[in-house]
């Protein structure tokens, strides 16, 4: 409001923070409005050259936590059992990581399973949609209807396969959206 009244370094100077900013913190939308609107306006002619030293550096995204240690009571104990002198407790910490970490595999391998059996969904679903759409009495070949009912045949084991997910899946879990869309997919 009183650019006119402000010395021409202060409003380099902004003009660098601001262009920083909207490099270094590109999801911050509002930033980035700002500058592109002062560029617009022609008060920024372009982009400042900002020396390598003071560019900022944008934070690293926080570290994904493990649900395995999730589970205060299990991380408090262990806590308490690794602290201990005590070769018994140390051994009872070692038999509560190994749980710990097999119970964490099992996570893994259900999420992996989940992910693949939503994929082949998908990709079953999509070809015979496509193959529906291109069908012809007339023109379609005897292999090409033999794949249709072998892909249906497919698609209806796995809507037993997808409930089954459905049903197994907490009501948090954002997964849950997706095998619904997928079954959702295979009803039509």
């Amino acid at each position: 409001y009183l650019g006119e009244r402000v010395s021409e370094k202060v409003k380099t100077k902004i003009i660098e923070l601001l262009y920083s900013w909207t490099v270094a913190l590109p999801d911050e939308s509002k930033i980035k409005d700002a500058y592109y609107m002062l560029k617009r306006q022609g008060i920024v002619l372009s982009d400042p050259v900002i020396p390598v030293e003071k560019t900022l550096i944008p934070s690293p995204p926080p570290r994904p936590k493990n649900p395995v240690f999730d589970d205060e009571e299990k991380s408090k104990l262990l806590a308490k059992l690794l602290k201990s002198k005590n070769p018994d407790d140390l051994q009872e910490a070692n038999k509560l990581i190994k749980s710990m970490v097999k119970e964490d595999e099992a996570r893994i391998q259900k999420v992996t399973k989940r992910m693949h059996t939503l994929e082949e969904v998908n990709n079953n679903v999509k070809l015979l949609n496509e193959m529906l759409v291109h069908y012809s009495k007339e023109d379609s070949s005897e292999a090409d209807k033999e794949l249709m009912k072998e892909l249906y045949d497919r698609c209806e084991t796995k809507r037993r396969t997808l409930f089954k997910l459905a049903s197994d899946t907490e009501d948090n879990d954002s997964s849950l959206g997706d095998i619904l869309q997928a079954s959702d997919n295979l009803s039509r």
